[in-house]
């Protein structure tokens, strides 16, 4: 399968959640342009079950099982296996808009795209407007003060490129 977009979901006992997480994935517009690798952390619950089951009705949907070895560990498995040209991460507890992958690869002439994102555990449901809709250069500190900050340091909101990831072996710690 040549996929443009490999979405990266570790799974650890999730099952409360997982299906949602998933089915966010499959109704993107863009899910025929993307293969979803799901990352089955040792769950001891019915997760892996559910990740299976989800990997034989959908041929762009592949199934890692490893020993418990922490999130880390099971993203930088994911990384290894991904066959599209972009990378982006999403985790069990987390829903995707259904044209997330669409927005995010409008930006894809640069090295990584952005974007803010909902959470329901604040009273706005909103956390913030980070940045002005735009491209910003690698000298712009503005802009690297706002990637690192602890509101924003996530992977699930970025769009990476693979071969930049994989040139400069970054990997999760």
């Amino acid at each position: 399968m040549n996929a443009r977009v490999s979405v990266i979901l570790p799974v650890y006992n999730c099952e409360k959640f997982l299906e949602n997480a998933v089915r966010s994935v499959i109704e993107q517009t863009e899910f025929a342009c993307c293969e979803l690798i799901l990352v089955d952390d040792g769950s001891t619950d019915s997760s892996p079950e559910i990740c299976d089951s989800f990997s034989k009705n959908y041929e762009n949907i592949s199934v890692i099982h490893q020993k418990n070895s922490g999130v880390s560990d099971a993203r930088n498995r994911g990384i290894m296996s991904a066959k599209g040209d972009y990378i982006t991460f999403i985790d069990s507890d987390d829903l995707y808009e259904s044209d997330f992958i669409s927005e995010m690869l409008k930006g894809t002439a640069c090295d990584l795209v952005c974007c803010d994102y909902f959470t329901s555990k604040c009273a706005e449901k909103h956390l913030a407007n980070f940045f002005k809709n735009g491209k910003y250069s690698r000298i712009d500190d503005d802009f690297f003060q706002k990637i690192i900050s602890p509101d924003f340091y996530s992977c699930w909101n970025k769009l990476f490129k693979k071969n930049i990831i994989l040139e400069n072996n970054v990997k999760f710690p």
